[in-house]
């Protein structure tokens, strides 16, 4: 995938700023355009690393994030305009064309698999600026798909604390990063959950209010159900 693309809030909102990569030769190629924009800004910068595509792209904090094929990782800052490469050297077990970049708060984690291998998770060190191997999700639940998102596991979530719950096109996977309760995988939504990754549904993550609140839906068109309602993020 040479093109990745991301928004940064919901895409009703009318902060909602739109972001799209691409590389071509040396270059990094950045647009960006938001709600009532007649046109695309346009960013160009030096790409600074090899790699031969861009993978993912996530935000968070006024950020957005992109993750390239051999491990890589840059950042555009909105307000200040900005390019930066986090990190620019090969990550192990790379290179990759179905990593998933997912941030969450200050938190920007790393999810990637290989055939048939198990899931490899990585969470960025801002303090030494890399990739390190995470085996605890500290009381978060990622899911992965289609989109993907990490929602804390607090509330009626609890019941899936460190979890991930992976699909792709070929196979998926329900694997746990730390410790779980008991009584949570006997719960319903956990249950629910397994199942829609069983079935190759579709996560979506839907922010509103003036506090974002999330709502899980899995499912395609009508026959969407809601998973998990009224998590509220500080």
């Amino acid at each position: 995938m040479h093109r990745v693309s991301v928004f940064s809030l919901n895409a009703t909102s009318p902060k909602c700023v739109i972001f799209l990569l691409h590389l071509r030769r040396n270059k990094v190629h950045i647009k960006l355009c938001s709600a009532g924009d007649h046109s695309w800004e346009n960013f160009m910068f030096n790409r600074g690393f090899d790699s031969p595509c861009a993978v993912d792209a996530a935000y968070g904090n006024g950020v957005f994030y992109c993750l390239f094929a051999r491990g890589q990782l840059g950042a555009f800052n909105v307000q200040l305009k900005e390019w930066s490469i986090l990190a620019d050297h090969p990550l192990p077990g790379f290179p990759s064309h179905s990593a998933n970049l997912i941030a969450s708060g200050a938190d920007l984690w790393l999810l990637n698999r290989r055939d048939s291998k198990p899931l490899n998770l990585f969470k960025f060190d801002f303090s030494e600026m890399r990739w390190v191997y995470e085996n605890n999700l500290n009381n978060h639940a990622l899911f992965i798909g289609a989109t993907s998102f990490c929602v804390p596991a607090v509330g009626e979530a609890s019941e899936l604390a460190n979890t991930i719950f992976y699909r792709d096109r070929l196979s998926y996977s329900i694997t746990s990063y730390g410790s779980t309760s008991p009584t949570g995988r006997a719960s319903p939504l956990y249950r629910k959950c397994c199942e829609a990754a069983e079935s190759g549904m579709v996560w979506i993550e839907i922010p509103s209010g003036e506090f974002v609140t999330t709502v899980i839906y899995c499912g395609f068109g009508r026959h969407a159900q809601s998973l998990l309602q009224n998590i509220q993020f500080e």
